[in-house]
């Protein structure tokens, strides 16, 4: 046994001699615990060998990038994931249902959120498979593939993290190792699938929405839509559209008279008037997503509330949909648990952050430049003046019930012309169901909900609506 171990220690003839009579001299007990500690030591240095040559061999040949939930490029690297074939092959894999509706995975719509989704929206990572479900490796977990000629390693972690209020949380990660020579290989793959997931993003306008720890989430994507879509007065689209445009292409302007590079607009009046679609519209038409704000939570504060509005991008639109349902006058005397009503008559608690947290974002030190920042209401008189004064809301734009002229361009909207022979017809529907509708008696939304009954049907759209608006103005007395 002495003698393999000489040799395995690399001993010289003359060495391994000597080392062979000593050992040979000792008891035989004493001989077996030499061995085994020599062994262990063989070992030993041989796995250090080898770990010093795996360390080099990950230095020199491998490339890692590790992609954490709540920022965009985790977005991007799943989604890339997802496309490869390779990567829902391995034998060890959750299964993560997609969203059943067209909302956020939890089934509910956030408070004020009810105004931005239609049965246009659609769930993030939407796929056009008709796929229930899709099989991602499962935590903990090594997964290899191949992306090329190249071989990627690619591991998922889930950490739990505690939060000063609210639940627990959980903070995803993946790490994903490119075995290649090039030091840039992992970074071309990185910024491939920022393109591929960003050319996807500019067919459509993205929502997120804001949760209580600070980070942004996907709410849904809708398609872009026209700005011709929505029935507005032409002087307030007009008014909208040039303002936003101005204040977007006027950077420099702003910049060298040392004002703030900020533009807020207040967009209030009747509900169901067309504010959170004219936002919706406007996005679209500036390429823009939206980030919604959901100050009516309670678990939104000051210090969450200056996080989320600090990881905005430069160029966005931040939302503060019903804001008059999270405040209500600082000089109103709180009560223990304060209640207040929304835009939609729901009676919510009133929001955890301050009129002076609020303040902060809009114009002071967090404050973010380059954004558009909306707030709507129903009722303006509730805010108090510090929040509406000039500097914070820039542009005041009041919606009011629909006019005639609203109600004859959504009626042309839900039945575009065909054919050239019918155009005197529509022009008389048209008229006729116009005609039939008070002047800023009843909402656009209340307008559209009645033509949603005649999908296709303009002639008893037209016929019957007087009878309609009769028992909706019954139930308005």
């Amino acid at each position: 046994m002495h003698e393999s171990i000489a040799t395995t220690l690399g001993l010289g003839r003359g060495t391994s001699f000597i080392f062979n009579k000593s050992l040979s001299a000792l008891s035989p007990h004493v001989r077996d615990g030499v061995n085994s500690i020599l062994i262990g030591t063989v070992f030993d240095l041989t796995r250090r060998v080898f770990g010093t040559l795996w360390s080099w061999f990950s230095r020199t040949f491998t490339t890692t990038a590790t992609f954490e939930s709540g920022n965009e490029a985790f977005d991007w690297i799943s989604e890339w994931l997802e496309k490869q074939p390779g990567y829902s092959t391995c034998r060890e894999f959750d299964v993560v249902a997609r969203p059943r509706v067209r909302t956020m995975s939890s089934g509910i719509v956030p408070p004020g959120m009810r105004g931005m989704l239609n049965n246009e929206s659609k769930p993030p990572l939407a796929v056009k498979d008709g796929s229930l479900a899709h099989y991602p490796p499962s935590h903990d977990t090594l997964h290899w593939m191949f992306y090329g000629s190249r071989l990627i390693r690619v591991k998922r972690s889930r950490m739990a993290m505690s939060a000063d209020h609210g639940p627990s949380y959980n903070i995803e990660k993946i790490s994903l190792t490119l075995f290649t020579f090039s030091p840039t290989a992992l970074q071309e793959l990185i910024e491939k699938a920022a393109q591929e997931h960003r050319a996807r993003d500019l067919a459509e306008i993205q929502i997120n929405i804001g949760d209580q720890y600070g980070n942004w989430k996907r709410l849904s994507s809708k398609p872009h839509r026209g700005f011709g879509s929505v029935v507005l007065e032409p002087e307030v689209k007009r008014k909208l559209l040039d303002d936003a445009n101005d204040f977007l292409a006027n950077e420099r302007w702003y910049a060298d008279r040392g004002i703030p590079y900020r533009r807020g607009y207040l967009l209030y009046g009747t509900p169901g008037s067309g504010k959170s679609s004219s936002i919706h519209a406007l996005a679209s038409e500036l390429r823009l997503d939206i980030y919604v704000v959901p100050l009516s939570l309670k678990t939104i504060d000051d210090s969450v509330l200056a996080d989320l509005i600090s990881s905005t991008p430069d160029r966005c639109i931040l939302l503060y949909e019903d804001i008059d349902a999270a405040f209500v006058d600082r000089l109103a005397t709180p009560g223990p648990e304060q209640q207040t009503t929304n835009a939609r008559g729901e009676t919510t608690n009133s929001s955890g952050v301050t009129l002076s947290g609020l303040l902060n974002t809009i114009d002071g030190v967090q404050a973010q430049e380059g954004r558009l920042l909306f707030a709507t209401t129903n009722h303006p008189e509730r805010l108090d003046q510090a929040l509406s004064r000039p500097g914070r809301m820039d542009v005041k734009i009041e919606y009011f019930h629909s006019t005639q002229w609203q109600a004859e361009q959504l009626f042309r909207l839900f039945y575009p012309l065909g054919q050239e022979t019918e155009k005197s017809s529509l022009d008389k529907h048209a008229q006729e169901f116009a005609s039939a509708v008070p002047e800023q008696k009843l909402s656009v939304a209340q307008l559209q909900g009645y033509l949603m009954r005649y999908k296709g049907q303009p002639e008893q759209a037209a016929q019957n609506v007087a009878k309609w608006i009769e028992e909706e103005l019954a139930k308005q007395n």
